[in-house]
């Protein structure tokens, strides 16, 4: 494979796997807690959707650090989603 497309892989894997880890470590931290896995979906709804639209938009070449910060925060708010199933 050509260089570019390794570094591509690497970059796509190394996010899965970072929003795997970060989601399933609040999920796990949070398993207990009432209060939080009774936030209604509606509240829910825009918090995913304005960390995902600031995920998008962020570039991590010039601004890594809250290109993390805006991904961390998709992953919790989908870590608050899926409360309830636990």
């Amino acid at each position: 494979m050509s260089p570019i497309v390794k570094s591509r892989v690497a970059k796509t894997l190394g996010w899965f796997g970072y929003g795997l880890g970060t989601t399933a470590a609040i999920v796990y931290a949070c398993r207990n807690s009432y209060r939080i896995s009774n936030i209604s979906p509606w509240l829910i709804l825009p918090g995913l959707l304005g960390f995902a639209f600031g995920t998008k938009v962020v570039d991590y070449n010039s601004n890594f650090p809250l290109k993390v910060l805006m991904y961390t925060g998709m992953c919790g708010v989908m870590a608050v989603n899926m409360l309830p199933l636990i």
